[in-house]
């Protein structure tokens, strides 16, 4: 709406059935519950898809939060994000946040200047809702992390 300003995004996703996969779905849930509706926009999802560019065009900024088995369990990171330079064939059934920045540029004429990824590092990926101890004991610093770059987008 005209007059409006644009809300920062966050986007937790992951399989919150698989252990630590979660983590992000479960942080985003947080951090909803916690913020005013008026300060941020909030979308939570099993995987990120196409459809989640229209979100990413009208946001300030966008932070990404998602669990990482490539990491060490309980290791937080914070990437800055860039559009990815060509789509791939791939982010039709599953994309990645620089596709999603990418596809918001090319479908809707503009994506957030300022985007981040904060990844989790996760211990187990099995079946169950409960996140392992050491991702547990590193949601403080993730949640910390996602507020203050929330707070940075705010300025």
């Amino acid at each position: 709406m005209p007059g409006e300003h644009p809300l920062p995004l966050l986007v937790g996703w992951g399989n919150a059935l698989r252990g630590d996969d979660g983590a992000g779905v479960v942080l985003a849930e947080r951090l909803r519950d916690e913020l005013p509706a008026h300060a941020l926009r909030v979308v939570v999802a099993h995987q990120l898809t196409p459809d989640l560019a229209e979100a990413v065009s009208a946001a300030a900024a966008a932070v990404f939060v998602d669990a990482s088995c490539a990491a060490d369990p309980g290791a937080v990171a914070c990437h800055r994000l860039a559009a990815a330079p060509a789509l791939t064939s791939e982010f039709t059934h599953h994309c990645q946040p620089a596709d999603l920045l990418r596809l918001a540029h090319e479908l809707y004429g503009r994506a957030p200047a300022s985007a981040w990824l904060v990844t989790i590092g996760g211990a187990s990926f099995g079946f169950g809702e409960e996140l392992s101890p050491r991702i547990a004991a590193a949601l403080p610093r993730a949640h910390a992390l996602v507020t203050r770059l929330l707070s940075e987008c705010a300025r």
